[in-house]
């Protein structure tokens, strides 16, 4: 039965947060991080840089798509109805 070290355990899920959030925000994984060299507190302060940046990008990402939800309802306004078109032009009668 394998031993578990609740600190070990503890750094190590500091580690997995990092590495998702660093992921989720940038693409990749952090793998220049020598992780050996960090010590848990820098690993929680970290972690604390990321969540912050995940909450600014979040809120630039909601705000483009505000704009863009914006700019497809104003492109749509200006679309003729095609139909609505075609039947004022067979209204009129052609020589």
């Amino acid at each position: 039965m394998p031993i578990f070290n609740n600190d070990n355990d503890f750094r190590q899920d500091l580690i997995s947060t990092i590495s998702d959030l660093y992921k989720d925000i940038h693409g990749i994984r952090p793998r220049f991080a020598r992780w050996e060299e960090y010590s848990d507190e820098q690993l929680q302060a970290w972690i604390e840089r990321l969540a912050a940046e995940a909450e600014e990008l979040q809120g630039q990402y909601e705000w483009e798509q505000y704009i863009a939800d914006i700019n497809e309802e104003e492109a749509r306004a200006e679309v003729p109805n095609l139909e609505d078109a075609w039947d004022r032009y067979s209204e009129y009668e052609v020589d």
